[in-house]
């Protein structure tokens, strides 16, 4: 019989040692791959390893037809018990690659299971013999997704529809998207160079990962119309040979996104391209290229139109940039969402007599065209007429710097066109906080209740990563020290640089996080953390340290200076013209302070905030933003998040009530950044108490008692997991509320007045006293956090199916046997009322210190929407923890 060259234990090795990773560590086998391990010497072996019949008619079978399915099979075989006997049941079935990836189905009546390709369940393949065990089948469902994994190549198949848990070959994928708009969002992605094929793609067939631009569509109904527009325009133009028309790749829904892919334009977009020449003189060979580019752009879109199709969105930001090695490339015609293919007699006249209106939208009362992201500039300079103000800003720290800012809380204090920051019944505090630090005749701690109700300032700042010997804090051995005398020159710059904005606006005492809570007493900082509407509340003025990264960097140091040229008028005084500076968009809400997770509810709690930017200094309460050039601006995010009396012009602003308005803030707030994870949960509490004694309810772990439906009903909002945080010795955080996770959230769009809320959720209110401290702080130890009661049932479908309709927080490895789902609302039909789709939790029963008081205690895992045929009937009353 001849020598076995390879035995199917060693294929198998050899097949196991190509596995790569994907971005999200899930194990695959590129497609260049399957020529290298499936060819006729390692295949013979393997089947003459195995001893299976018809060898030779398996071995053809496999080279020509089944090369996934036999390694495959491989990855199931062990050495006693090889499964690749199994082509010759499958081969007498039909059955190919073309088929994966499959699912397995049971008749009920005679328990005879079946094998069916997903992409075409109306063709099984036939009933399949007593050999595949559930755990045959299992096994061939898992390893399918690692061999069967995607491949595109733009002379085939355009449109793809991938089941729940298909590993996608992407190699890296980004921390954010490059790019969002109203209808969705681009990123750039790398895929594994071997399972892509489009023109240009040969250029990078050594690399590991080519480039792609992924375009997914907003998560909205009314938006999908538009992706599936897109993708029909795309696959009528992709034979399109005119190189100034993008090229798309393919299009594809997977666990509800809905994506379309084509090469990535690293040179960006025609802005890029605009902003990239302006930075020298043009020579001849670049005006022909310009030109060539118009050239071609032009023919693109004459054949367009003598196809009969309108682009209808064509702008800068709609072409894109190829770059080549010399710095040129192609531009292309990119965007066609809403691109129009006419009926050859569907004139602009024939659809005027027929009263057909245009479907292409014009935007929306929220929407900027992307050509306006660039530099603002004021309304009066189109109207001739030049901005008044200081052309050289006073030094920091200066009198004539402190000057202004004095002029800005006395305007603030006294005019009446500042009447909205005063105290309202938004902003009723009874306490402040309990240390403080008197700035006079030097430095030191003082309680608060020690000295006469008086101002002080309170700092916003970012710590930054630093070593243990950089930081400068209350602990329990230093408070006496500190309580007699602080050494200023020991202080961070950002404290120095506090106290002498502090002394020179007047005022005698400051706050300081770190100085004033004792950093190694858990009681201590707990109190005062859920103390921070106070604190900031109260505050005479915030000073947020914009322009520091950490507390050794300052913020009163020198700032680049700022070109100016005098400009004589006969009989007149001199003009002075300057680079326009004022930016409070770039500097403030984009500075890196503004991504920390503690600086949101600040600002949100201030008063009024004095700003140190790397450019100047900006003054903002709630009659706008003030600049230290003297120019007064108006920014509609300052009646949001800066509102003195917050959250009164925030409720104005949400027409569709105030659970948007929680919505919002918290999937902005749970976006943001923070040194230590567990502090997500305590770094919001300050804005959580002003919103419930301003909705007159109760509060705790992110969850409002008035709606405590929509409030349950969050989901990740990013494609990897989120993480459950470790929390202090101590503090208990349920995981029903998003707080114990770390990542972006959201919640699920459930149209209002289209769902019915259940009685199987119990609230965790539920016997607090009204005004408890459940209302106000949010936090609990162990022994008293809050439980969610519901009523669990057991589910009756596939894990694909499960897949398919649920998204996970964390893992998705769990068996559906292992998980209840806990109904929470219900959609109502709009005629008849009954009930349709089912939204909830999927919870699993808490397996860590099970003993007698835990049984029956659940934990969420995620949530889900459901049809009734997918719940079973009946339930448990559980606790979920």
């Amino acid at each position: 019989m001849g020598e076995i060259q390879y035995t199917c234990d060693e294929l198998g090795e050899e097949v196991d040692i190509h596995f790569e990773f994907n971005h999200e560590r899930q194990k695959f086998l590129p497609y260049n791959r399957l020529q290298e391990l499936v060819v006729h010497e390692k295949v013979n072996g393997a089947l003459r390893d195995a001893a299976v019949q018809d060898a030779p008619v398996l071995l053809d079978f496999v080279t020509r037809l089944a090369r996934k399915t036999f390694l495959i099979l491989i990855l199931m075989s062990t050495v006693k018990d090889k499964k690749i006997h199994l082509l010759r049941e499958l081969m007498a079935n039909g059955f190919t690659d073309e088929w994966l990836p499959v699912e397995f189905t049971v008749d009920r009546k005679s328990q005879q299971w079946t094998l069916s390709s997903i992409n075409s369940p109306e063709n099984p393949t036939g009933l399949l013999s007593p050999e595949w065990t559930r755990t045959v089948r299992d096994a061939f469902e898992r390893y399918q997704r690692q061999i069967a994994v995607p491949f595109f190549d733009t002379t085939a198949k355009f449109y793809f529809s991938f089941p729940p848990g298909t590993i996608m070959p992407y190699l890296k994928a980004p921390l954010k998207p490059q790019g969002r708009g109203f209808f969705g969002e681009v990123s750039c992605y790398e895929m594994h160079s071997a399972h892509i094929r489009f023109p240009g793609s040969s250029a990078n067939a050594e690399k590991p990962s080519i480039k792609l631009a992924v375009k997914k569509a907003n998560d909205n109904a009314d938006l999908a119309k538009f992706f599936r527009k897109e993708a029909e325009n795309l696959n009528a133009l992709k034979n399109n040979t005119t190189p100034n028309l993008i090229k798309p790749i393919a299009a594809y829904e997977i666990n509800g996104d809905k994506c379309l892919l084509f090469p990535w334009a690293d040179g960006g977009s025609l802005s890029n391209c605009w902003r990239c020449w302006k930075a020298g003189p043009l020579d001849p060979a670049g005006m022909e290229w310009i030109v060539n580019q118009f050239r071609g752009i032009f023919l693109a879109l004459g054949q367009l139109h003598d196809s009969n199709c309108r682009h209808g969105d064509l702008k800068p930001d709609n072409i894109l940039w190829f770059k080549d090695a010399r710095n040129k490339g192609e531009l292309q015609i990119a965007d066609l969402g809403l691109a129009t293919f006419h009926q050859l007699d569907a004139d602009t006249r024939k659809r005027e007599e027929l009263v057909i209106q245009t479907t292409t939208p014009t935007g929306t009362r929220r929407y900027q065209a992307p050509e306006t992201d660039g530099e603002q500039y004021h309304r009066s300079i189109s109207q001739g007429e030049a901005q008044e103000g200081l052309p050289m800003l006073p030094s920091q720290a200066s009198p004539e710097q402190f000057t202004i800012l004095s002029e800005w809380v006395r305007s603030c204090d006294f005019d009446a066109s500042h009447e909205v920051c005063r105290r309202s019944k938004y902003r009723d505090v009874t306490s402040s906080p309990t240390r403080l630090i008197d700035v006079r005749d030097g430095l030191r701690l003082v309680p608060s209740d020690s000295v006469p109700v008086s101002d002080y300032v309170a700092l916003s700042h970012c710590w930054g990563k630093l070593e243990e010997h950089q930081r400068f804090c209350l602990y329990k051995d230093n408070i006496s020290q500190l309580q007699r005398w602080i050494q200023f020159e020991r202080l961070p710059q950002n404290f120095k640089d506090a106290v002498t904005v502090t002394r020179g606006l007047g005022v005698r005492y400051l706050w300081i996080d770190s100085i004033c809570i004792i950093q190694d007493d858990a009681q201590d900082w707990e109190v005062e953390s859920s103390k921070m509407e106070e604190v900031f509340s109260s505050a005479y003025v915030t000073i947020s340290a914009v322009s520091a990264k950490s507390s050794l960097d300052g913020f009163l140091g020198e700032r680049p200076s700022r070109a100016c040229v005098q400009v004589q008028v006969d009989g007149k005084q001199p003009l002075y013209v300057c680079p326009a500076i004022d930016d409070f968009h770039r500097d403030v809400e984009l500075g890196e302070i503004s991504k920390r997770g503690w600086v949101f509810q600040e600002r949100a709690l201030s008063r009024r905030t004095i700003y140190y930017t790397s450019t100047q200094v900006y003054w903002e309460c709630g009659s706008g933003v003030r600049c230290e050039t003297l120019r007064c601006l108006y920014n509609s995010k300052a009646a949001f998040l800066s509102d003195a009396n917050f959250p009164h012009s925030a409720l104005n602003h949400y027409k569709d009530g105030r659970q948007m308005l929680i919505q919002d803030l918290y999937e902005r707030y749970s976006a943001l950044e923070f040194s230590y994870a567990s502090d997500r949960a305590v770094a919001i509490l300050g804005l959580q108490k002003r919103l419930a004694r301003a909705f007159e309810t109760r509060a705790t772990y992110g969850l409002f008692a008035i709606y405590l439906h929509r409030g349950l009903l969050w989901r990740r909002n990013q494609a990897e997991p989120i993480k459950s945080i470790a929390q202090p010795s101590g503090r208990h955080v349920p995981s029903w509320s998003w707080f114990s996770k770390m990542g972006a959230i959201r919640y699920m769009d459930l149209k209002f007045d289209s769902v019915k809320w259940t009685n199987d959720i119990e609230s965790p209110f539920i016997g607090e006293a009204s005004g408890g401290s459940m209302g106000y702080t949010g936090v609990r130890t162990a022994s008293g956090a809050p439980v969610v009661r519901a009523l669990a049932k057991d589910l009756k479908l596939s894990k694909a199916e499960l897949l398919k309709n649920a998204i996970f927080d964390d893992r998705n490895n769990f068996e559906v046997h292992d998980l209840l789902f806990a109904v929470i609302g219900c959609d109502k039909d709009e005629n008849s009322m009954e009930v349709r789709v089912s939204h909830g939790l999927i919870i699993r029963k808490l397996i860590e210190n099970l003993d007698e008081r835990s049984q029956g205690t659940y934990e969420r895992v995620g949530v889900a929407s459901l049809k009734p045929s997918q719940i079973m009937d009946g339930g448990s009353w559980v606790k979920v923890c």
